[in-house]
Formats: C-alpha cells, structure tokens, sequence
C-alpha cells in the first residue's frame, strides 16, 4: 500500500494494474486508496473453489471471501479479472458446471478459465 500512498501524495499520475489474492484485500478504504492511485484493474487468481477442499491448492480463500472482495472491487470503480484454474484432480462434470455458475455470479470485467489438460475431464 505504501505505494498507493506514495502515488497520491506525489501526485503521480499514472495508471496501473496488478495481480492480487482475495485475502490480500482487507476492505473497501484499500481498494479506494488504490483507485484514487491510479489502479484500474485487479486479476484475481481465484483457482478453482467449488470442490469445497480448498486445502488442495492451500489457500486461505472461501467463496464469500470472493464474492465480498470482487464486489468491494465493483464498488471502488476497478475492474476485476478473474482466473479460474480448473480440471483438478478432485473435480466432477457436476462441479466444473458449479465453477461456471459462479464466476456468472461475480462482477468480474473478464473470467478466463484455465483448464488442466491432464484432467480426466478434458474430453467433455
């Protein structure tokens, strides 16, 4: 954040982008702060979440977590960027149609879905 600070306090005027995890984002005076820093998009790697085992990639994240943060992000005036990691090992047809389904249901400008093509469910 001390760039954001630093980048209002200077009056530098640029824009910029950045790459972040949902648990990075503490509320919505941070995603503010780096808007009025010149933030105009965040690329979230949201991975895969709906086998409900986020230990499999071991992070901390949860899906309200998610929905919360990109919203905040909505709010703030930045677009967000999600990246779906899909095909893991645990994964069903059922639930790669539910990873789908929610990234509908999130404000995100782009949803890009990268599929693991070891999975068994490449040929689908």
């Amino acid at each position: 954040m001390s760039f954001a600070k630093g980048s209002c306090r200077d009056k530098i005027d640029i824009t910029w982008g950045c790459y972040g995890r949902v648990d990075g984002i503490t509320d919505l005076d941070m995603l503010k702060l780096m808007k009025r820093a010149g933030c105009w998009r965040i690329s979230f790697g949201t991975r895969e979440r709906i086998t409900g085992d986020f230990r499999f990639y071991r992070k901390g994240e949860t899906l309200d977590q998610m929905r919360k943060v990109v919203e905040w992000t909505y709010k703030a005036g930045i677009k967000s960027k999600g990246f779906f990691m899909m095909g893991n090992v645990m994964e069903t047809e059922k639930t790669l149609q539910q990873t789908v389904d929610f990234a509908r249901t999130l404000k995100c400008m782009i949803s890009r879905y990268i599929f693991n093509a070891a999975s068994r469910l490449r040929d689908l």
